[in-house]
């Protein structure tokens, strides 16, 4: 369906209930798993730098106007955590 090569009912393959040929579900299904992990891997930065940011008591999150923050504006908090920890992460090695 996606690059439009004709494909036979027993070739092909699903992806999300599309109907693909084979290189096609091949490259949606690379994609979708590695979206996963790159997923898992935003929650991990996500938890230690909320942890960090609780331990050194400089935790704050900025709510929205309905108490509710944007996606952009979830992932900037979290973008600026893990910066500040890695930030005190490098400082703490310096020392060393």
């Amino acid at each position: 369906m996606n690059c439009k090569t004709s494909v036979n009912a027993t070739e092909g393959e699903f992806f999300a209930e599309v109907f693909l040929c084979k290189g096609c579900n091949t490259q949606a299904v690379h994609f979708w798993h590695r979206t996963e992990k790159e997923l898992r891997h935003l929650l991990t930065i996500s938890k230690e730098a909320i942890r960090l940011s609780l331990i050194t008591g400089k935790f704050s999150f900025p709510e929205g106007p309905q108490g509710d923050l944007s996606k952009r504006d979830v992932l900037q908090e979290v973008l600026k955590m893990e910066e500040a920890r890695e930030k005190h992460a490098s400082k703490n090695n310096a020392h060393k």
